[in-house]
């Protein structure tokens, strides 16, 4: 039995800028919604072009985002080759792990 979902919010970046402020910058913000739940969360939409420390530092900001908030937001990155996942992945993973 397919469970279908819906969009229930997308903000832009410019969105995020004015309602988050400077401590985390996404590309944009959702809302997907399912029969069983709703899940939010960051996007962080990677075309290539950055260096992978300066894609990694942003988890920084997150990380000061969620403390001032309260409110813990999924993150999900899009990546445009699995080439470039896997090389992110490990910078984000050690990243994440310097800052544990």
């Amino acid at each position: 039995l397919a469970t279908h979902g819906h969009l229930r919010a997308w903000w832009s970046e410019q969105r995020c800028a004015r309602s988050i402020g400077d401590l985390a910058r996404p590309d944009a913000y959702a809302r997907w919604s399912t029969p069983h739940g709703e899940l939010a969360f960051h996007l962080e939409y990677d075309t290539g072009t950055e260096a992978l420390g300066k894609l990694a530092a942003k988890l920084v900001g997150y990380h000061d985002l969620a403390r001032a908030t309260g409110q813990t937001t999924a993150l999900l990155f899009w990546f445009p080759s699995t080439h470039r996942e896997t090389h992110a992945r490990r910078t984000l993973h050690r990243t994440w792990t310097e800052m544990a």
